[in-house]
């Protein structure tokens, strides 16, 4: 997933559901009004040794490819860890990578590289909005990346930047496979 999306995602998630009333959680802020008030001081926040017992958004991704990683906290990843060592593992020992933002695409090239053949949907043509490739998801905010300031982008940048460079990594491996 998109790691500035995905950071997004944890910030919203642990504001309006897992942790409503965890007290610390920065929910307001003078500065901001609406879903993201609280975004700021947030992303500011880590990394440090608390993640208000929510996500810790730090190169989550990072975490789970060069370690065993936590959602909660970067315990679990060796402190060898380095994101030369995570690159090897994508490019080397995972047996296949898809995309979020290309969902259907993704299991239309995991079907392949599993079975050897396509499924008749995923030929080009195909309407895949009417294959059920993807499910409604409960917004918890009326909010995207296209609504943030560039501050805010580059303070959630800030958080994940070794998960920028797996997720491009990921793409191109992702392209391999399709192509």
């Amino acid at each position: 997933r998109f790691p500035l999306a995905l950071a997004l995602s944890q910030f919203l998630y642990c504001k309006f559901q897992l942790r409503r009333r965890k007290r610390g959680f920065p929910r307001w802020s003078p500065r901001t009004k609406g879903p993201l008030r609280g975004l700021d001081e947030w992303a500011a926040h880590f990394p440090n040794n608390s993640s208000f017992s929510c996500y810790d958004p730090t190169d989550i991704q990072f975490r789970f490819v060069a370690g065993s990683g936590h959602a909660r906290s970067a315990g679990g990843v060796p402190r060898t860890a380095s994101l030369d060592r995570a690159l090897s593992f994508l490019r080397r020992d995972f047996f296949f990578v898809g995309v979020v933002e290309l969902f259907s695409e993704s299991l239309c090239a995991l079907a392949l590289r599993a079975t050897g053949s396509a499924p008749q949907h995923c030929g080009c043509g195909f309407d895949s909005n009417s294959k059920r490739t993807h499910q409604k998801a409960k917004r918890l905010a009326n909010v995207s990346l296209d609504s943030l300031e560039p501050r805010r982008l580059e303070a959630l940048a800030r958080l994940v930047p070794r998960d920028l460079t797996l997720y491009v990594a990921a793409l191109r491996r992702f392209e391999e496979q399709v192509a």
